[in-house]
């Protein structure tokens, strides 16, 4: 238990091992099916708390608090119970090699409810686990990060459940048509991963700038601090607008205050983009009677300020200041193709970057705010999914995290880690070109809700055929 634990302690975390999330499952999974129904609760569960504690310190700093973080990690460990109890459920009442899909598709189910009912969605879960192998992202085109925890948790299920079907018995030529289909699926996912990669992306070049600074500005901070990190920002502006960057994007909270402060702010940015003749995309929050309101705005070449966009999903220390939610979508024509607007946690939402699919965004520019680098691979890598999804290219700027430029494929093409003091610049070249349809763009979580079904219809018992006697 122990040593799963431990194991798992490299799948579950900020910055998972990829090749872990493959393999350390089949230990769990040997510890349910080979345990009595008694030791496999406990010992499952230990494993998984274990595991799960890797996110204890990421919590603790988020959420602000130990007790809530000890109370998250404990969820985590039970999601984990849950896709291994229902796991032995189904093989123990099936006895059959078609029960080790029970497990990966109890992951595509988790991600999709929690994804729908969780304020902080799917964050961390196995299927994002790969974020830095684009050949197993590819089936996320098909069927969401529900369709990659799937993929990555069917050869841990496949061998767990051999093993224990032979050991009671049940020859390993009895489900050959279940392990071969499961083999089928590894290696159908692997040639659309191969092909889809091999597509060249084509269209117009475009040089990004990222540039962040990891400071915090209140409404209380004095005007010379203000005016410190403002003139670091728009030198940083003016440094990429010479080096080549035809769109800079800047990072979420640059700044936080009345409408009279971010107004100076709004201002200085839209005369940076006048002088340089840049695209330039800024976070700032601003404060309201109905709540501060977490904005990001992009300014034309000209200095006019052409879209405005307010966060919609909240971080958990935003929900406790008191944030308010926007519902609208920004997109803006930028050199001929579509560019929209998220900020930070949006993307760790499916549904959000689906409706910018449907809107046809070839780009995403994303101000972030992480927490304190710990957890900045996980958000940077749940946002480049997102662009794999819907088929749209992500440029990201996160304080206190990454900077990073991801293409439609979810690759990363440019990647730095954001400083303090005088920040931290980014450039990077992409080919900009319509955004690409998926399928999984047309039918959203259709696969993870099947998935759910597919589970239930394992674990519950089925109804006997009785048959009626002529008297």
């Amino acid at each position: 238990m122990v040593a799963t634990g431990l194991l798992l302690r490299g799948a579950a975390g900020p910055e998972p091992l990829w090749w872990l999330a493959w393999t350390a499952p089949a230990l769990l999974l040997w510890l349910a099916l080979k345990s009595s129904a008694a030791d496999a609760r406990w010992m499952t569960f230990g494993a998984a708390l274990i595991g799960a504690g890797a996110n204890l310190h990421n919590f603790t700093i988020v959420t602000r608090s130990p007790q809530l973080a000890i109370v998250l990690v404990t969820g985590i460990a039970l999601l984990w119970t849950l896709a291994a109890g229902a796991t032995r459920r189904a093989v123990l009442l099936r006895r059959s090699a078609w029960a080790l899909f029970t497990y990966p598709a109890a992951w595509a189910a988790i991600h999709t409810v929690m994804a729908a009912l969780a304020p902080d969605g799917d964050w961390g879960l196995i299927g994002y686990s790969q974020g830095d192998h684009p050949l197993v992202l590819q089936i996320a085109a098909i069927g969401g990060v529900a369709a990659v925890a799937f993929l990555v948790s069917l050869p841990a299920a496949a061998v767990a459940t051999a093993f224990t079907l032979a050991d009671s018995g049940d020859g390993l030529w009895r489900g050959r048509m279940a392990y071969a289909a499961a083999a089928v699926l590894g290696l159908a996912a692997t040639g659309y991963g191969v092909v889809r990669l091999a597509q060249p992306v084509t269209g117009q070049t475009v040089v990004f700038g990222l540039m962040a600074v990891d400071a915090d500005i209140g409404p209380r901070a004095t005007a010379t601090y203000v005016a410190l990190i403002r003139k670091r920002y728009l030198t940083g502006v003016e440094t990429l607008a010479k080096a080549g960057a035809e769109v800079i994007v800047l990072p979420e909270k640059i700044a936080v205050g009345d409408p009279g402060q971010i107004g100076l702010w709004r201002a200085a940015l839209a005369g940076a983009a006048r002088d340089q003749g840049v695209w330039l995309e800024a976070g700032l929050a601003i404060t309201h009677p109905d709540g501060i309101r977490n904005m990001a705005y992009l300014y034309a070449p000209d200095g006019r300020e052409v879209a405005a966009y307010r966060k919609q999903f909240m971080a958990p220390p935003e929900r406790v200041e008191g944030y308010s939610a926007g519902t609208d979508y920004a997109v803006t024509p930028v050199g001929g193709a579509r560019y929209g607007l998220a900020i930070c946690k949006d993307m760790h939402f499916a549904r959000l970057a689906r409706a910018y699919g449907q809107r046809d965004a070839a780009v995403m520019l994303v101000p972030a705010w992480d927490f304190g680098h710990i957890d900045q691979w996980m958000g940077a890598r749940m946002t480049a999914m997102r662009g794999v999804e819907q088929g749209f290219a992500v440029v990201r700027t996160s304080k206190e995290g990454l900077l990073s430029v991801s293409d439609p494929h979810g690759r990363i093409v440019a990647e730095a880690e954001s400083a303090a003091g005088a920040g931290q610049s980014l450039l990077a070249t992409l080919a900009v070109e319509p955004r690409r349809p998926t399928l999984y763009g047309q039918i959203g979580d259709l696969f993870g809700w099947l998935c759910l079904a597919f589970v239930a219809g394992m674990i519950l018992p089925w109804p006997r055929r009785t048959r009626s006697r002529t008297v």
